[in-house]
């Protein structure tokens, strides 16, 4: 059963159950012991606490503590699935691969090969440059010119390519070419290009005149 079981004796009211008799009282023992397998079967703890309760609906006797102990159970039941889960293997191997690739990060920067690079607010003066760190490595007896190429800052970058730009001439002459443009309409005062549009509902053409229904036939048969 993948549900958690509860043996729940109603109407303690009417009769307890210390008053059932030794068969009633036997077929109670078993459905308790039936529970507790579910109990095992499910990773509990084999104890029988709160696997056989006792309530009256009549009195309200014992309702808040089975429901209390019903969702209690259903709680650690889905506590113990997702404890049990593929999701947690899962994240388990994400911790794993995060923590080496930090690892791998720390060996990487601990190494001769990363680029020495010192603050600039520790180095306000300048004082740190390849030229005296060639020194210092060459009154060491070491070689310098590893380490200076290491060190040698990154060359600019390019500029962006100038072609479908516009030259100098050309976006000075764009103000004037915007303001030939506009001034005819200005002088007008006209519409313009951003004005709302706001259509005639009711044309005048079509709505003008008293013309009721059967005008136009009587005008044509007169004309006829």
């Amino acid at each position: 059963m993948n549900k958690p079981l509860i043996i729940v004796c109603n109407k303690i009211d009417l009769q307890p159950l210390d008053s059932l008799s030794e068969e009633d009282m036997k077929s109670v023992m078993e459905m308790k012991s039936e529970a507790m397998k579910t109990v095992v079967a499910q990773g509990g703890e084999p104890n029988d606490e709160g696997v056989l309760l006792s309530m009256s609906t009549s009195t309200d006797d014992g309702v808040i503590a089975v429901k209390n102990s019903a969702c209690e159970r259903i709680l650690n039941q889905r506590v113990v699935l997702k404890m049990k889960s593929k999701k947690r293997k899962v994240l388990a191997e994400i911790r794993q691969r995060k923590s080496s690739l930090i690892q791998e990060h720390k060996i990487k920067k601990s190494t001769a090969e990363s680029r020495p690079a010192v603050p600039r607010k520790f180095d306000k003066d300048r004082k740190f440059t390849t030229s005296r760190m060639g020194r210092h490595l060459s009154g060491l007896g070491l070689d310098p010119s590893a380490a200076i190429d290491r060190a040698r800052s990154r060359s600019l970058s390019l500029g962006g390519d100038e072609r479908g730009r516009d030259r100098w001439w050309q976006t000075a002459k764009k103000p004037w070419i915007s303001m030939t443009n506009t001034r005819a309409r200005k002088k007008a005062a006209r519409r313009g290009e951003a004005d709302r549009v706001i259509p005639s509902l009711k044309p005048k053409h079509l709505f003008s005149g008293k013309r009721s229904s059967g005008k136009i036939l009587c005008l044509i048969l007169f004309l006829c």
